[in-house]
């Protein structure tokens, strides 16, 4: 899971793009627009990735909600959980020791 990704996104306003660094549990990124992502992402245990990101937009900028940010800025929290269904098939044949 460790690495750098990209994230694809799009809305009614327009469409956008960031860059984000997953590592030792921690999620951090940055878009073009100047919006930044932090948070953080466990394990639970029905092998799902779940957690939260704090998305900080700066003052006046459009996210593709459609939203702009008032003079003070705007962040919110952003919660997940994505299915790992292949990481438990592979630790189920690991176990059962059919590799």
């Amino acid at each position: 899971m460790t690495g750098f990704y990209a994230g694809y996104f799009a809305g009614g306003a327009g469409n956008g793009l960031a860059m984000f660094v997953i590592a030792d549990g921690k999620i951090s990124g940055a878009d073009m627009a100047g919006v930044s992502f932090d948070g953080a992402f466990g394990e639970d245990e029905e092998g799902k990735l779940t957690g939260t990101v704090s998305v900080q937009v700066p003052p006046g900028v459009t996210v593709v909600q459609g939203v702009t940010a008032p003079a003070q800025g705007l962040t919110y929290e952003v919660p997940f959980v994505f299915p790992m269904k292949q990481r438990a098939l592979s630790r189920a044949s690991d176990a059962a020791g059919e590799r």
